[in-house]
């Protein structure tokens, strides 16, 4: 049994996090903790995401949950996330980071933690969105520059980054395909008279309206054809039951740095 413990417990995905955990034969919940001061802390955690009562309250303090994990799971902010890091380091628990919106630094930060901690990183925990990285880089290597290409993503409207970390992989994994650099030739929205669009131009847009869980839009417009991708998440539930799968393929694991395609060998493929 793998003991996990849940960074930020009682938000939309810790709460959806513990509520696929209690119903994972694999997985067991060692606790949860949250910021101090949080309204539910103290709270059965079982209660908090739906489920029949656990006998595990909402902490607010993580130390003790830490010393009896074998893996953290945090979808939180990035300050938050880098507060765990350094808070973990040089322990025995792995961690899986589901955060987005990092700076380069606080990235650097990340990277200099897999020396001690085993991490799995990504920013969607989707199998289709993993699925599909593997894809648009594909037909961006074929297409070259005879396809304009855009991303239009959309989420909901409390969401605080921009763009979406997932569009950003999109992109990466565009321009990893078209053999460019991605800061170089992205282009976040546009506005006012703007010049012909040149060539490799990888456009992403982002759309917050409602309570949208998470979609995204990959458009290859040739000259005489065009692909157009869609990637709708249903439910939070898909990122919950993907964070669990690396929580299980991350277990035993030596420290480095890994994402979700390494959790679902789609690494190898590509080698």
């Amino acid at each position: 049994m793998i003991r996990i413990g849940i960074h930020g417990a009682a938000g939309r995905m810790g709460l959806m996090i513990a509520q696929a955990a209690f119903n994972c034969k694999e997985i067991e919940i060692a606790g949860g903790w949250d910021i101090k001061g949080h309204k539910n802390s103290s709270k059965d955690i079982g209660l908090l995401a739906g489920m029949e009562k656990a006998d595990i309250l909402l902490e607010e303090n993580g130390d003790e949950i830490i010393e009896k994990s074998d893996i953290i799971i945090t979808f939180s902010t990035p300050y938050a996330t880098i507060e765990l890091i350094k808070q973990i380091k040089g322990r025995r628990a792995g961690l899986v980071i589901g955060t987005t919106g990092f700076t380069k630094e606080q990235e650097d930060i990340v990277l200099e933690a897999s020396c001690y901690n085993a991490i799995v990183k990504t920013s969607n925990f989707s199998i289709g969105i993993n699925l599909l990285l593997s894809l648009v880089k594909n037909i961006s290597s074929i297409y070259k520059d005879d396809a304009d290409i855009e991303i239009v993503e959309f989420h909901h409207k409390h969401k605080k980054d921009a763009p979406s970390g997932t569009a950003i992989s999109l992109g990466k994994s565009i321009a990893d395909g078209l053999k460019i650099d991605y800061y170089e030739n992205a282009v976040f929205g546009r506005s006012g008279i703007t010049s012909e669009r040149p060539s490799n131009q990888i456009g992403i847009h982002a759309v917050r309206a409602g309570e949208i869980v998470g979609k995204h839009n990959i458009l290859f417009a040739a000259k005489n054809e065009e692909i157009e991708i869609i990637h709708n998440a249903k439910s939070r539930a898909v990122f919950a039951e993907g964070a669990l799968r690396a929580c299980i393929w991350l277990y035993g694991k030596k420290p480095g740095l890994y994402d979700m395609k390494d959790v679902l060998g789609l690494n190898k493929e590509e080698q």
